[in-house]
């Protein structure tokens, strides 16, 4: 975090990495370099990258672009060159983070493109620029994010119901936040509770106190207690919350319940007390989180200055569906036709160890976080579920949900695609496998290659030259080869002669594959 009292001791260090990046030819370490430094707010840092907005590299400019993207980067330098940018760039990821980049620097002079942008059909340059018309506070943007909120466009409603917390003076914005609350989708009214918080209007905190009472899905009526915290008071607030506690226990209640104590803590109301003595304090003693505890805080000295008030923040954690089809830069895995995976790259033209960075099958969730340009090729940088970041070429992601991807080539043979150090495919076990057709080469590079290992379980001689192939296990054809003999043990149990043969391998139960 930033901290001015350390600020003349780093500044030397910030001159010599600018002397460091101006003379580095190497794009990829700049790009790094710089990209390790965004998570540090050290005010400090700013030349840096005021520099790097002027390199010529676009992926040093994407670095400082992101920099002064940030909440905590504000330097009345940085602007020019970011409306300079605006008017000259093209690739859509950097506008995207133009738009927060100049927002953030309080630039005005782009808000009547960010009101057009905000309808763009370029979903990723449409919720940049909606969020943008929050960040700015302009109130021509009411009527335009009033719009959004209300259209059935998930991702945009609920960016434009987070900007709209910027106006809590709007009759406008609060209108068309009330409406969300009572919208057919989830994640909407979820946004639409919290944000009432923000609203001075006290039929913000009537809507909340509803909620709260009639709302059957207990996670809407967490957010609204939630929201109860930072809302207008009103005379049925403490009541409402009251009421929660007296409920009778279910099966998420506690999840409830400890929202709506930590509450009544932070409302710090002793109206609340008389009704909290009548129930059962529950357990964890004179714990913050329980009734008994609550009364206690409540019921503290407010004259001692050792007993003054404090706030409970809690922190959450949420886990949605690994492909979201309306987030801009989320995809699955699409291998070009006959092939059933892609390779995961280190970085950029970099194929890295395979065991490190193992294939990524058709229709992997993959959640793009990063880009960069090299010899005229875009590579993005993907995560997800059960992925490694690594790095793979845009054109290889489908940009629909999995269901809508295009169909994988399926038959009934054993195939498994893996990448191998070329060096291990001069191997004894390796050639053979080449030699017989059991082994592909579908991904060559100077250091690792892709292969296919197919084997039809139906022919016997195939069968038998795989369990042959396979040596001592440290190898990565040998883990390869194990992965397909637990479930070829079983097709030919009966068959005594091959079933020692692939016993002399042995698959541990989750190491067999299953045929399609």
């Amino acid at each position: 975090k930033s901290d001015p009292e350390h600020a003349d001791a780093i500044r030397p260090v910030v001159e010599s990495l600018r002397d460091l990046l101006r003379a580095e030819s190497d794009d990829w370490l700049t790009n790094r370099l710089l990209d390790s430094l965004l998570l540090y707010d050290f005010q400090v840092l700013s030349p840096l990258f005021l520099d790097a907005l002027e390199d010529r590299s676009p992926n040093v400019r994407w670095q400082a672009i992101k920099w002064f993207g940030d909440g905590d980067h504000r330097d009345p330098e940085a602007r020019p060159a970011l409306e300079e940018a605006w008017r000259r760039e093209t690739r859509p990821w950097i506008r995207a983070a133009l738009v927060t980049a100049l927002a953030n620097q309080g630039s005005t002079e782009q808000s009547g493109d960010f009101l057009r942008l905000a309808a763009s059909d370029d979903l990723l340059l449409a919720t940049a620029a909606i969020e943008a018309l929050g960040t700015l506070h302009d109130p021509e943007a009411i009527p335009v994010l009033a719009k959004i909120a209300r259209q059935n466009q998930r991702r945009r409603q609920v960016a434009a119901l987070v900007a709209l917390r910027k106006f809590p003076d709007s009759p406008e914005a609060l209108e068309a936040v009330l409406k969300a609350t009572r919208s057919e989708t989830d994640s909407v009214r979820a946004v639409a509770v919290a944000a009432l918080a923000a609203f001075q209007d006290q039929a913000a905190t009537e809507r909340l106190i509803e909620i709260v009472r009639g709302e059957k899905e207990v996670g809407l009526r967490v957010a609204a207690v939630g929201a109860l915290d930072g809302a207008q008071r009103h005379p049925e607030t403490v009541p409402a919350l009251l009421e929660v506690l007296r409920e009778a226990p279910t099966e998420n209640g506690a999840w409830l319940q400890s929202r709506t104590i930590r509450t009544l803590h932070n409302l710090d109301d002793p109206s609340a007390i008389p009704g909290l003595r009548d129930l059962d304090p529950g357990p964890g003693g004179d714990d913050d989180d329980s009734v008994a505890g609550l009364i206690l805080y409540l019921s503290r000295e407010r004259s001692d200055s050792f007993n003054r008030h404090t706030i409970i923040v809690g922190t959450s954690c949420s886990f949605g569906s690994p492909v979201d089809p309306e987030d801009p830069e989320s995809f699955v895995v699409a291998p070009p036709p006959g092939a059933h995976s892609i390779r995961c790259w280190e970085r950029p033209g970099v194929a890295g160890d395979p065991e490190d960075y193992p294939r990524l099958p058709a229709g992997q969730a993959a959640h793009v976080t990063d880009y960069f340009e090299k010899d005229d090729d875009l590579w993005v940088e993907v995560e997800g579920r059960g992925l490694d970041d690594c790095w793979v070429l845009p054109q290889l992601l489908w940009k629909k949900a999995a269901a809508d991807a295009p169909e994988e080539d399926r038959d009934a043979l054993l195939r498994r695609e893996f990448d191998l150090r070329t060096a291990e495919l001069d191997s004894e076990a390796a050639r053979q496998l080449l030699d017989r057709g059991l082994i592909e080469v579908i991904d060559p590079s100077a250091e690792v290659a892709g292969v296919a290992l197919t084997v039809d379980p139906a022919d016997a001689r195939q069968v038998a030259l795989l369990a042959q192939a396979y040596r001592s296990g440290e190898t990565g054809l040998d883990k390869e080869i194990l992965k397909l003999i637990g479930t070829l043990a079983r097709l030919y149990g009966g068959d005594e002669s091959l079933t020692r043969l692939l016993e002399s391998a042995p698959a541990t139960e989750d190491e067999t594959e299953e045929i399609d």
